[in-house]
């Protein structure tokens, strides 16, 4: 049976929209401007209720766009965030039979070698089966970065991530979706995620706008945003990335991939699966936190 979309495109992004029109506009603009658009599927998760948001969705739309419209009443904001991802998610994965999903937030921009970024990546590193997909942002500063990048046990991003299928139909195993009303999909994940490695560029290709606007804050940035924008505002290659493994990364708690260490994440895992319940938790987080680190 022929998958509709499946050998159209090399991956696709997810990407939801609310209320937020201007900061939408520019995400979109970089998006379809960036090299090799044309071989990611975009799906626009596109909540209902905002006119401005609605008519400029629709201005982007083409070929390679699936604009899927939902009406939410009535519901938290982290329920909205978490399920209309999966909405999109599961289109992506389930509908058009795409390899990969990278997770995009509206306030963000990437750089015009993302996809140049993420399509080499994948490629490279899709048979190793602790390759748990790629991170786009970070900290570093130094233009002799260009087009290198590290391995990091790193969590996922919910704005510039991606997520493999076959992790995509593990986490379903797992049961994520009952828990989603709980938890933010990106913290949710993070045991599973660190079993393996990630892809992540030694200078940024993503920055969250949201944060300096004032939508997440009052607008002011903490140091690690500052420098975040800085990176991601230095010039970068186009292609051909190599590897150097620099940094940690810009989050607490990301390292450089060991193998070695591999079993221990995985009994972290285990442990997340096991107490992830009322009494259990408290549990968890104290032993996370003198352990596993």
């Amino acid at each position: 049976m022929k998958i509709l979309g499946e050998s159209l495109f090399e991956g696709g992004l997810v990407l939801p929209t609310y209320s937020r029109p201007n900061l939408l506009e520019e995400c979109l603009k970089s998006i379809y401007s960036a090299e090799n658009s044309s071989q990611i599927a975009k799906i626009i998760v596109l909540q209902l209720g905002d006119l401005k948001v609605e008519k400029l969705v629709r201005r982007f739309n083409d070929d390679q766009t699936f604009i899927i419209p939902i009406k939410r009443t009535n519901t938290p904001p982290l329920f909205n965030m978490n399920y209309n991802w999966w909405v999109g998610a599961s289109f992506g994965f389930e509908i058009l039979g795409l390899p990969w999903l990278l997770s995009l937030e509206e306030e963000s921009v990437i750089k015009g070698n993302a996809f140049n970024f993420v399509l080499e990546m994948h490629e490279k590193y899709e048979s190793d089966r602790k390759f748990r997909g790629v991170n786009l942002s970070t900290k570093l500063v130094d233009e002799s970065f260009r087009g290198t990048y590290s391995l990091l046990r790193y969590g996922f991003m919910g704005s510039g991530a991606t997520i493999l299928s076959k992790d995509w139909q593990k986490l379903k195993r797992y049961r994520v979706k009952k828990r989603l009303q709980h938890y933010p999909w990106d913290v949710f994940t993070e045991a599973y995620w660190k079993t393996g490695f990630r892809a992540t560029p030694n200078l940024s290709m993503v920055m969250n706008f949201g944060w300096i606007g004032g939508t997440h804050t009052d607008g002011i940035q903490s140091e690690n945003q500052q420098m975040n924008q800085i990176s991601f505002q230095t010039s970068d290659s186009l292609n051909d990335f190599r590897l150097k493994n620099l940094d940690n990364g810009w989050i607490n708690g990301s390292r450089i991939y060991d193998s070695y260490e591999d079993y221990i994440f995985n009994i972290r895992f285990a442990l997340w699966l096991t107490l992830d319940n009322k009494v259990g938790k408290p549990i968890y987080k104290r032993l996370v936190h003198y352990f596993f680190n």
